[in-house]
C-alpha cells in the first residue's frame, strides 16, 4: 500500500495516539481500531522514520521496526477475523516498537543537539583537566619560573583549538572526537606525573601552611582524575560504588585536614590530607585506572 509520508509531526502524532489509547473504552469500536491501523500503516510504510532505520546501521532500531512490521501484519489478520480487542493491542504493541525503533535512530537534528550538549561537557572537562596537569607541572618549581610547555599539553590545546574550529563548522561528532582524545592523552600524562613522582619532604617549606597547601593541591589533581577516570573508563556498578565510597571518605578527611590548618594545627591537618589522598588514589583503582607506584618518604616531625 502506497501511502503518504509523516513529517514532522510524528513524533506529536504519537503522543496523540498514546492518550487517544488510554481514553478508549475496554472495548474498541470498528472504527476506532480502523483509524488506528491507518496512523500504523502511515508510519511503517514510507515514512522518514522508515526510511532512516532502513538505511542506517542501528540493529537493534532495525530488529523493533521489524516487530512492528509483524504485529501490524497480525493486527490486519486480527482485524479480518473480526477480533477487534486482540488487533488494537497488536496495533498498541506495533506502535511501542515502532517508538522503540525510532529512539534508537534519532534524527539528524536529534543527534546534532545530543552531540552539542556532548561537546559542551567534553569541553568543560578537558579544559579543567588541562589546568590541573598545568597546576602539577609547575608544583616543584616553586619559587622558579614556569616550565614550558610540555610535549601533552601542546598536543592538548591543538586539540582543543581543532575541536572549537570544528563545532564552529558544525561538524560536531568531529569536534567531539578529538575532545576524547585531547581528555585521554591528558589522563594518561597526569597519571604519570602523579604516580611517579617521588615526593620529598625532605626539602625546606617557607611555612607550614606551604607545604599544607602544596599537599592541598596535590589532592585537588587527584580529584580532577575520578570523573575522567569514570568516563573513560566506563567501571562496572559495583565499582562505582566503590569509587563512590571512597570519595565520600575522601571528603571527610579533606573537610578534617581544613578544620585542622584554620586552627594551625598543621602536622594533623598534614596527616588528614594525605589520607584523603589515598582514599582518591584507591578511588582510581576502583575505577580501572592504574597509578604507578608512587614513593612518598614522609618527612619527620
Amino acid at each position: 500500500m502506497t501511502a503518504r509520508p509523516l513529517g514532522r509531526g510524528t513524533a506529536a502524532a504519537l503522543v496523540a495516539w498514546s492518550a487517544l489509547v488510554a481514553a478508549q473504552p475496554a472495548s474498541p469500536t470498528r472504527q476506532a481500531v480502523e483509524q488506528k491501523e491507518k496512523f500504523v500503516s502511515r508510519l511503517l510504510d514510507d515514512s522518514p522514520v522508515a526510511r532512516r532505520i532502513a538505511n542506517g546501521a542501528n540493529t537493534d532500531a532495525k530488529a523493533f521496526f521489524a516487530s512492528a512490521l509483524d504485529q501490524h501484519r497480525r493486527a490486519r489478520e486480527q482485524m479480518e477475523s473480526g477480533d477487534l480487542a486482540a488487533a488494537d493491542k497488536t496495533l498498541n504493541d506495533a506502535l511501542w516498537s515502532a517508538g522503540k525503533a525510532r529512539q534508537l535512530a534519532p534524527d539528524s537534528a536529534q543527534r546534532l543537539i545530543a552531540e552539542r550538549v556532548r561537546y559542551a561537557r567534553l569541553l568543560d572537562g578537558v579544559v579543567s583537566l588541562r589546568h590541573s596537569y598545568e597546576r602539577q607541572l609547575q608544583r616543584p618549581h616553586r619559587g622558579a619560573s614556569p616550565p614550558p610547555l610540555d610535549d601533552a599539553l601542546v598536543r592538548a590545546d591543538a586539540l582543543i583549538d581543532d575541536a572549537r574550529s570544528l563545532s564552529n563548522a558544525e561538524r560536531m561528532i568531529d569536534a567531539n572526537r578529538a575532545l576524547e582524545d585531547a581528555e585521554r592523552g591528558l589522563l594518561s600524562a597526569l597519571n604519570r606525573t602523579l604516580g611517579s613522582a617521588t615526593l620529598r619532604y625532605d626539602e625546606k617549606f617557607d611555612s607550614p601552611l606551604e607545604e599544607f597547601e602544596f599537599e592541598s593541591n596535590r589532592n585537588a589533581s587527584y580529584a580532577d582524575l575520578v570523573p575522567v577516570a569514570l568516563h573513560e573508563y566506563r567501571p562496572s556498578a559495583d565499582q562505582i560504588r566503590a569509587v563512590a565510597r571512597h570519595v565520600e571518605r575522601h571528603q571527610s578527611l579533606r573537610e578534617q585536614a581544613l578544620q585542622l590548618a584554620v586552627r594551625k594545627d598543621f602536622r594533623a591537618a598534614l596527616r588528614a590530607i594525605r589520607s584523603a589522598t589515598a582514599e582518591l588514589q584507591r578511588a582510581l583503582g576502583a575505577a580501572g585506572l592504574v597509578l604507578p607506584g608512587e614513593q612518598v618518604a614522609d618527612r619527620k616531625e
